[in-house]
């Protein structure tokens, strides 16, 4: 379950790569954003009066279609957080779905790949987005600790089947 609140929701749509038409059985979407600290704190008056992302804070990343199946996430720091920074990677519903204490605190370092799925295996999640009505569509970010720096990429692969569900 959720452990801290959503403070600001940053899942406009920073950008979806899709595949070439007609590729089949295979991951053809990623959606992405990019979590920039200081654009956070600034977009959301509770963390602009507090000067941070205060431990705990649960940051929406993404809203995924129903129908997204979730194959990974994806994380890329381009600019190093406070030292030590680490977040969960998950939805709202469990926020360790996809990763947990996974550093922000170095820049460049290699592409950080999911570790477990929702059901704890190291695999691929093959989390299906079923319904917009609970916590489970959307992709959030924990930090674990106060941040005030830093950005990273969090990019969410799966194959979308949406338009199966949504006609």
């Amino acid at each position: 379950m959720a452990t801290g609140t959503e403070a600001y929701d940053n899942s406009k749509p920073t950008g979806t790569i899709s595949a070439v038409s007609g590729s089949t059985g295979v991951p053809n979407t990623v959606i992405y954003a990019v979590m920039n600290a200081a654009d956070i704190i600034a977009a959301d008056a509770t963390l602009t009066a507090a000067a941070k992302i205060t431990a705990g804070q649960e940051i929406t990343a993404a809203t995924l279609p129903i129908g997204f199946i979730v194959d990974r996430v994806v994380t890329y720091v381009t600019e190093a957080g406070t030292a030590g920074g680490t977040i969960n990677i998950g939805t709202y519903a469990d926020t360790t779905a996809f990763d947990a204490a996974v550093s922000i605190a170095t820049a460049g370092a290699a592409l950080v790949k999911t570790v477990t799925d929702a059901g704890g295996s190291a695999a691929a999640s093959g989390t299906i987005i079923t319904s917009r009505t609970s916590d489970a569509d959307k992709v959030c970010v924990e930090y674990i600790a106060d941040e005030t720096t830093g950005e990273f990429v969090v990019a969410i692969i799966g194959i979308d089947v949406s338009e199966i569900f949504n006609k």
